[in-house]
């Protein structure tokens, strides 16, 4: 549940009366509202919010409409005079509502739990008499509560009494001469409330009470910087000094990434919970979708000139996978965009792109692994679905990956539950954060290992190309570039199917299949690349340095490598393969490998084809 905190409270009537208000949270699965300290020392009325502030309190003021009262009178812009009166009398109903009635989402066992636990305190023959009598009044007040919660005709009278006062105080919204009830410029007591009681509703599925130009008038506030997310637990704050998350990139400009804030609503539905990665053109959050009850993943990308063509064409591919048969079972293996839109930074505007959020990357899936390889029925389902993936995205779409590889494949999730404990954590233990020169920068934080996974999915789709039209651009990265892309023959689809092969080797036998490395040089060269290939696969076919636009650099007329120095030490396939033990297993996984690193593009098997590979249905039976 998203709560919030309200810092309304503008300008105080004298410097006496200004307040530092602090929160005390009490969880009540805990049964930590029954303890002695509690009921006794920190809130005798047994209510929540407690009240606490610089001001001496006998006790923490504990009822609400105290508070409200407490803190208005020392803020008058809470409660402007011409409107007192009509504030007081509408806080008042609001708070003779029961909102235990309204809210409850659990199960009678659980409402009747609450106030069993405080008859078990009762029992004890050995507690003081202040600390029976705060049980009694609280075990009173949760067992009204519980009946309420447990009997439909109270729960409809208590809905029906919250639907008449939400259309008595629409009245009292002017949208045409300002954002606050009463067309205030300044939010009022009331609108502290109601905001509250909106979120609240909405949160528990009971926006069906709520009139749609409340609805509006919510989240149009909501998203206000007056008002906060509210949450529970100590704030880690990170030295000014020291450099976090997107701060560590090389040449990284604050300016160009968007100063995104926890609780922040985009677009009037989707409202930030947290943080979970960056990068040098992006930062990503977990987000919950106000319109559709579920939660995303929205990219936020920042502001750059020639990145602007290059979200454009990412757009185009996205929309074009949107388009392609739903039918086809390579359709969920690929990753949906839900929405694409852009937000005003204090610069320029930002893309965004909203998808399903999915769990970690096959690269960090890997990492958990001592061994740091897949074990062998793993990589047969993620196999299995990147080649479904692949077939879905070369037939039905015509599009070419051209950057596939372990992190940008990702396992779904099966269990939601993963996305409330990561808010609710956000909540206890908010994320560690800094800020500096008006904008907040947050630590990201992991989505804990979901209790189901879902299937895998391929992602990013930035360096995609159209398969229908000639390519000869320099594409892959260094180690996976397929032999047509090094010699600049005109290539296609199967650079992907070339790409899978070599993302195999790094994740099934601990490192990558080809390094590209200058034994002189020590950096990376296409000859050395080259080098490396003929001393796996043999000499490259001469039809396909015939068609290759750079072949004279590192080939002859005749066919011979220029380089004949560098093929010393030839290995075959069979011997470089180490994880399986010899046998039929071992011949089957060779075999699928062959199928993929083959010198001419066109004797690579499809991505339908590799589909039905032995050593894949075998692994997966």
């Amino acid at each position: 549940m998203m709560r919030w905190l309200v810092d309304i409270r503008g300008e105080p009537k004298d410097e006496a009366s200004r307040m530092d208000i602090t929160t005390k949270e009490i969880d009540i699965f805990s049964e930590e509202q029954f303890s002695e300290w509690y009921l006794c020392d920190v809130n005798p009325k047994g209510q929540v919010p407690v009240l606490g502030s610089d001001i001496a309190f006998e006790f923490p003021m504990a009822q609400t409409t105290a508070i409200s009262e407490y803190i208005a009178e020392r803020y008058p812009e809470l409660l402007p005079a011409k409107h007192a009166a009509n504030i007081h009398e509408m806080v008042h109903k609001m708070h003779e509502m029961n909102f235990f009635t309204l809210s409850f989402k659990g199960s009678p066992k659980l409402a009747s739990g609450f106030a069993d636990a405080g008859f078990i305190r009762l029992a004890d023959e050995n507690i003081s008499d202040r600390y029976r009598k705060a049980l009694e009044y609280k075990v009173e007040i949760l067992h009204r509560d519980k009946v309420h919660a447990l009997e439909p005709k109270k729960t409809e009278a208590e809905i029906q009494k919250a639907k008449a006062y939400l259309e008595e105080i629409e009245t009292l919204l002017d949208p045409s001469s300002g954002q606050w009830l009463f067309g205030q410029k300044r939010p009022t007591e009331l609108d502290a409330h109601l905001i509250v009681m909106i979120a609240r509703l909405q949160d528990v599925g009971r926006d069906f009470i709520i009139p749609e130009s409340l609805k509006a008038y919510g989240k149009k506030a909501m998203a206000e910087p007056s008002w906060v997310a509210i949450m529970e637990g100590r704030t880690t704050m990170i030295p000014v000094s020291q450099k976090i998350e997107e701060e560590t990139i090389p040449d990284y400009v604050s300016s160009r990434y968007y100063p995104t804030r926890i609780g922040e609503i985009f677009k009037d539905r989707y409202q930030i919970v947290g943080k979970l990665g960056f990068g040098t053109s992006s930062t990503v959050w977990l987000a919950r979708d106000m319109n559709y009850r579920r939660y995303v993943t929205i990219k936020i990308f920042i502001k750059s000139a020639y990145l602007r063509q290059q979200l454009d064409d990412e757009l185009q591919m996205y929309n074009r996978i949107e388009r392609g048969s739903r039918y086809h079972p390579g359709r969920s293996a690929v990753r949906s965009l839900f929405d694409s839109f852009d937000i005003d930074g204090p610069e320029v505007k930002h893309r965004c792109l909203v998808h399903p959020p999915l769990w970690e990357s096959v690269l960090t899936f890997l990492h958990r692994n001592p061994v740091q390889r897949l074990p062998a029925p793993v990589l047969a389902f993620v196999l299995k679905r990147l080649f479904l993936a692949l077939d879905y995205l070369h037939t039905e779409c015509r599009i070419i990956h051209t950057d596939i590889k372990a992190d940008n494949i990702m396992f779904g999730i099966a269990d939601d539950s993963v996305f409330s404990d990561f808010m609710e954590n956000e909540l206890h233990a908010p994320s560690p954060r800094k800020e500096l020169d008006g904008r907040t920068i947050y630590v990201s934080q992991e989505l804990r290992m979901p209790r189901e996974w879902g299937a895998p999915v391929l992602c990013d789709f930035d360096s995609a190309m159209l398969g229908h039209v000639e390519h000869l651009e320099d594409i892959q990265p260094n180690v996976y570039r397929a032999p047509e892309v090094i010699l600049e023959v005109p290539w296609t689809y199967s650079v992907d199917i070339w790409d899978v092969g070599c993302m195999i080797w790094d994740v099934f036998e601990g490192g990558p299949l080809f390094t590209g490395l200058d034994p002189k040089s020590q950096t990376y060269r296409s000859q050395a690349h080259l080098a490396e290939i003929i001393k796996l696969l043999g000499p490259p076919p001469s039809s396909l340095l015939a068609r290759g636009r750079l072949s004279h650099r590192s080939f002859s007329d005749e066919g011979m490598f220029h380089a004949e120095d560098m093929l010393t030490d030839q290995t075959p396939l069979e011997q470089r393969e180490t994880t399986l033990e010899e046998g039929e297993d071992k011949v089957r996984f060779l075999r699928l490998m062959r199928k993929m690193l083959q010198w001419d593009p066109e004797r690579r098997s499809s991505a339908k084809e590799l589909q039905e590979d032995e050593w894949i249905c075998k692994k997966l039976e």
